[in-house]
């Protein structure tokens, strides 16, 4: 929430410089998809969609770039088996989501943790 209220000032006070927005989702992983060929590689259905948080994407599935478009395949990959686990599991994940980097529409996931995140010490 704290990264989409910066976003939506900084959007305001520089609206040629910052188009994109970005935003943590908590969520639940509904299903996953891994398809070499569409929709960045890899998706997830989160029980939140993104545009709950503020962001302009489509529905509740985002792409994690696991053909290597945005973020490096192996970070993608790693992300992808975090929301595998968590969709077994029925564990609550972050979802660093933006929608300034899409695959058909949909919003990219540039960061999953799971739920709570990580002490930062």
């Amino acid at each position: 929430m704290i990264l989409s209220t910066i976003g939506c000032v900084f959007g305001s006070l520089f609206p040629l410089l910052a188009t994109a927005s970005t935003a943590w989702v908590v969520a639940t992983v509904e299903r996953t998809l891994s398809d070499s060929e569409n929709f960045g590689g890899c998706m997830a259905l989160l029980s939140e969609a993104p545009a709950s948080a503020g962001l302009d994407c489509k529905g509740n599935w985002v792409s994690l770039s696991c053909t290597g478009d945005f973020v490096p395949r192996d970070a993608a990959n790693r992300s992808f088996e975090m929301l595998q686990i968590a969709l077994v599991s029925r564990a609550k994940v972050w979802a660093l989501v933006t929608d300034g980097k899409k695959h058909n529409g949909y919003c990219l996931a540039a960061r999953i943790d799971l739920f709570p995140p990580p002490d930062p010490r």
